[in-house]
């Protein structure tokens, strides 16, 4: 609950000699103006702000993005396991005649490697002189 506080006349009399009288029309219209200067002052300089965290917000996600693209590969990428090679008994050559057939060159055609072989005589015999 409030007290009221009892003055004595003198101070009153003091009390109200010292109080302001109410704001005139141009005193509140002055005040108006200096707060929407006030006010845009701030926005203007929260807008700029604003640009700069969201500029600087933009440069850290790049650079996160490529970090992790430059050291998520290493990361992530096994080098592959190259098999030991194992002993071999030995190493045999293969029947040519076998892999011939195998391969589907039967050498039943042997007119035709006869005529080829002449050609080839004739084409690359040294010329007489």
């Amino acid at each position: 609950m409030k007290e009221e506080i009892q003055l004595d006349p003198l101070e009153a009399e003091a009390l109200s000699l010292a109080a302001l009288p109410p704001p005139s029309e141009a005193e509140l219209r002055a005040l108006d103006a200096a707060r929407d200067g006030a006010l845009q002052d701030w926005r203007r300089s929260s807008a700029r702000h604003a640009v700069w965290r969201r500029a600087a917000a933009g440069l850290a996600v790049a650079a996160a993005v490529a970090a992790v693209l430059v050291l998520a590969p290493g990361g992530v990428r096994k080098s592959p396991r190259v098999a030991q090679p194992q002993a071999v008994a030995g190493w045999q050559s293969p029947d040519l005649d076998a892999v011939w057939k195998k391969a589907g060159g039967a050498v039943a055609d042997a007119g035709a490697d006869a005529d080829e072989a002449a050609l080839a005589d004739t084409l690359f015999a040294e010329p007489e002189l």
